[in-house]
């Protein structure tokens, strides 16, 4: 049986998929160019947006952090919980709904100050935080 092979959009040279990053959407299930090329157009992009890549670093640094402070968070809820400090409701804190529920924190430094909402609200309300972020980034 022939070996696979895929032909990387870039340099044009025909690999083993084991040489492509993978990616869910793409061709075999992975990038369209190889792993050589892809460092190599990262590298380009670092040195011609030396801003922006120093932005995206800071950035990246500061949610890895909070990523720790969010499963600390996520720890003493679920403690809180458990001893029977912190109910859970059973409907959605928004809408009303019965469905499966998400903690939310609008402050990660009060950890017991939790909302209860249902997906679809959970969501919704990140996506407008998200948005007010954004026009406030503009502003400044």
């Amino acid at each position: 049986m022939p070996k696979l092979r895929k032909e990387c959009s870039v340099c044009g040279i025909f690999k083993p998929p084991t040489q492509f990053y993978k990616q869910k959407n793409g061709t075999h299930g992975v990038r369209g160019d190889c792993k050589e090329c892809f460092v190599v157009k990262g590298n380009k992009y670092k040195m011609e947006n030396p801003k922006k890549y120093c932005l995206y670093s800071i950035r990246s640094q500061f949610k890895a952090k909070n990523r720790k402070h969010q499963q600390r968070v996520t720890n003493i809820v679920y403690n809180a919980r458990q001893s029977g400090w912190l109910i859970k409701p059973k409907n959605c804190q928004c809408c009303n709904s019965i469905r499966p529920l998400q903690g939310h924190h609008f402050d990660y430094d009060r950890p017991k100050d939790v909302i209860w909402l249902c997906l679809k609200c959970h969501g919704f309300l990140h996506k407008y935080m998200n948005f007010l972020c954004q026009l406030q980034d503009k502003e400044e």
